[in-house]
């Protein structure tokens, strides 16, 4: 299985060129498989016609940071299933009554290769919320309905659909290359991850598994035991339109 020099070198690629580098040393030096997301052939389509606007695909993957940093807070609060009693419905009551200043943190950092390229730069959105352990990750990070039912019955949370982490794809690159990393909060430290690409060939976006599963790795991550981690490639953020 890859350790977590190959995440940290995927991570710090500031170009796709160097990801594809990155993934071509993963495939001769591994047992790797690309899978479908969604495990849904022909889901080409499926995510290409979800959101033609960069910047509101964007939204969906800041609105699942925010989803995941209040869903721990009230797990720790209150348990893992959600009860009305507490009176938290919406985005504001929860802000109100789970959050506490300084405690959690979503980031939005960007990278690229100097000078400006125009309209394209590597975003990443980290969060520091619930995370994802190693047998939920399939069905969350690179799902296309489950991740929503997973939120299904909590009010005060978005995302509901399960398709808004998707709608970013269309926009990175020529690759489609999208970084994912997590580590739940039932199992601190134990770090799941896989990179998205675009197949046009096989007319699907599909993941990367290693050794019949997605790669993992132990410890604290970017000062981290858990949370989210999402980087997105040569993302073009403005529509190419008047």
């Amino acid at each position: 299985m890859p350790n977590q020099n190959y995440c940290d070198r995927l991570l710090d690629a500031e170009k796709e060129s160097e990801v594809t580098a990155a993934i071509e040393d993963i495939e001769h030096a591994f047992d790797a498989e690309w899978v479908p997301i969604g495990r849904q052939e022909n889901n080409y389509g499926i995510v290409e016609n979800q959101s033609s606007s960069p910047l509101g695909a964007l939204t969906e993957i800041i609105s699942n940071a925010a989803d995941a940093v209040l869903r721990k807070r009230y797990r720790q609060l209150y348990g893992d299933d959600y009860d009305d009693s507490h009176e938290i419905r919406n985005y504001s009551d929860a802000a109100e009554k789970l959050l506490v200043d300084g405690e959690e943190e979503i980031s939005i950092t960007a990278d690229g290769q100097p000078p400006n390229r125009g309209n394209v730069m590597n975003l990443t959105v980290k969060d520091t919320g619930e995370g994802q352990t190693p047998e939920t990750f399939e069905d969350t990070f690179v799902g296309l309905l489950k991740p929503g039912m997973s939120k299904q019955g909590w009010p005060f949370l978005q995302g509901q659909f399960g398709m808004g982490s998707t709608a970013v794809l269309p926009h990175c690159g020529e690759k489609g290359y999208k970084l994912i990393c997590s580590a739940g909060m039932e199992d601190p430290g134990t770090w799941s991850w896989t990179i998205i690409r675009k197949n046009k060939a096989g007319n699907a976006y599909e993941y990367l598994r290693v050794d019949g599963d997605v790669p993992s790795f132990s410890g604290e991550f970017q000062g981290q035991e858990v949370g989210s981690l999402i980087k997105m490639y040569d993302y073009t953020y403005r529509a190419k339109s008047n």
